[in-house]
């Protein structure tokens, strides 16, 4: 009997142990329910876009930065090694420098230009590129206005853009692998890593009277690229300290001032800027072996994605120079 009871009591404790162990492997199962839905969407990414939507942006290497419009624009740029991101809110009526030889024009303008000119996105990427000087991944058109209050408003409309991009009812360059992706970010990175601010909060905006009794809304472009430094520079890149020569030979008068600030604010460090001789049609990068595959050329190939690493020569001054040509000068040359 005394047997018998032991082997009753062993049982039972072998039960609890047992249900213990199911509940929490269960609180597991619902805790990971994110990421086990987002592995379940990544197989069906795989056999829905095949090899396209495995095409990432979104590397790890790197910052990442997107602009979305709503149509009032806002930029998400996140630090993959340190886990930070910032979203900022420009102001409707503030003014941008357009590219593509546009001129400035309002924010809330820019996104119907670039439907209306069918640039595809390529308009809104260029121009907030040009005004803040920050190398943009990608772009998202949203179907409502984003409010940047909450970091759960952009984790919901992220989500909102890879259900529509299933369903074609999205605007933007990102794979389905780089929305699944995005919303595993915005969904485990702490929330107060993520910091939201709106452009007429950190800085004192010119106010500008319009001919038609409205007012715009501008900034001093080295003010603006100061505030860009704070929160779009790669740090990674920085470290690296290879020096970058910018020439340009597009004959078109500031290109190479405003592509040396961009690269500046990403973290490359612009020891010169130069007016080439000659005329070039299209740009091109030199750089010794080892460089290219160096962070600042990386960074110089996302903000011009068709341009050609060629050998530098020996002799040359600087690690990397950059030779501007006309293809560059149409993107992000005019008033």
């Amino acid at each position: 009997m005394k047997y018998l009871w032991k082997r009753k009591k062993q049982v039972r404790h072998n039960s609890v142990v047992t249900r213990v162990k199911r509940a929490s492997r269960l609180g597991q199962f619902f805790r990971r329910g994110l990421g086990g839905f987002l592995l379940l969407l990544a197989i069906g990414v795989a056999a829905i876009g095949g090899v396209e939507a495995w095409r990432s942006k979104l590397s790890g290497d790197g910052r990442f930065t997107i602009v979305i419009t709503s149509p009032s624009m806002a930029i998400f740029s996140y630090q993959p090694q340190t886990a930070e991101g910032v979203l900022l809110k420009i102001p409707d009526a503030f003014m941008l420098a357009a590219s593509h030889g546009y001129g400035k024009w309002r924010v809330v303008a820019v996104a119907g230009l670039d439907t209306q000119e069918g640039f595809s996105g390529k308009l809104v990427r260029d121009s907030a590129t040009r005004t803040f000087g920050v190398v943009v991944d990608g772009q998202l058109k949203a179907t409502r206005a984003l409010e940047i209050g909450e970091r759960e408003d952009l984790r919901s409309l992220v989500l909102s853009a890879l259900w529509q991009k299933f369903t074609g009812g999205v605007e933007t360059n990102l794979s389905l692998w780089d929305l699944v992706r995005l919303t595993r970010i915005l969904s485990t990175t702490r929330i107060d890593r993520i910091k939201a601010v709106s452009l007429d909060e950190v800085t004192r905006l010119l106010a500008v009277a319009e001919p038609d009794g409205g007012v715009v809304y501008t900034l001093d472009e080295g003010a603006l690229a100061d505030l860009s430094r704070q929160w779009f520079t790669d740090e990674n890149v920085a470290k690296e300290n290879v020096t970058v020569i910018v020439v340009n030979e597009a004959q078109v008068a500031g290109l190479g001032t405003t592509i040396a600030r961009v690269l500046s604010i990403a973290g490359v460090n612009v020891v010169a800027v130069e007016n080439g001789e000659g005329v070039r049609e299209k740009s091109g990068v030199y750089a010794h072996g080892k460089l290219k595959k160096s962070k600042s050329l990386a960074v110089i190939k996302k903000l011009m994605p068709e341009i050609e690493a060629l050998d530098l020569g020996e002799g040359e001054r600087g690690d990397i120079i950059l030779r501007l040509g006309k293809d560059v000068g149409k993107r992000f040359g005019g008033n």
